[in-house]
């Protein structure tokens, strides 16, 4: 049995969507995932984990924006630009959770004159 264990292959799952939720109880990062196939399944982030996550995407992200032509600064610049935006627009819904928002339909055929 236990050489039946060790020929098995870990199954490798392409990620199609995720969210982050941070658990205070655990002190941890929970990542909860949609697989191409619609399995979802969860892992956790520890912080040593997360910090060298951190410092590779930092340093991919610099290496694919000088390998572009676009510069490491202008890279940060563009990176932090999309988080400022992110965070405003998180801010917003929060401010104004019941209030129409840009992706919410109005039909026009509709007359409220009637």
């Amino acid at each position: 049995m236990q050489t039946e264990n060790r020929k098995k292959q870990p199954t490798l799952r392409q990620i199609k969507t995720f969210t982050a939720e941070y658990v205070p109880i655990e002190d941890r990062v929970r990542l909860n995932c949609v697989d191409a196939q619609g399995m979802t399944f969860a892992f956790w982030l520890t912080r040593r984990l997360s910090d060298n996550f951190v410092t590779v995407a930092a340093d991919k992200i610099a290496e694919v924006a000088t390998t572009k032509g676009l510069g490491g600064a202008s890279a940060h610049s563009a990176t932090l630009n999309q988080l400022e935006q992110q965070v405003a627009r998180q801010e917003r819904a929060a401010a104004f959770p019941n209030w129409l928002r840009e992706d919410d339909k109005i039909d026009p055929s509709i007359s409220l004159l009637n």
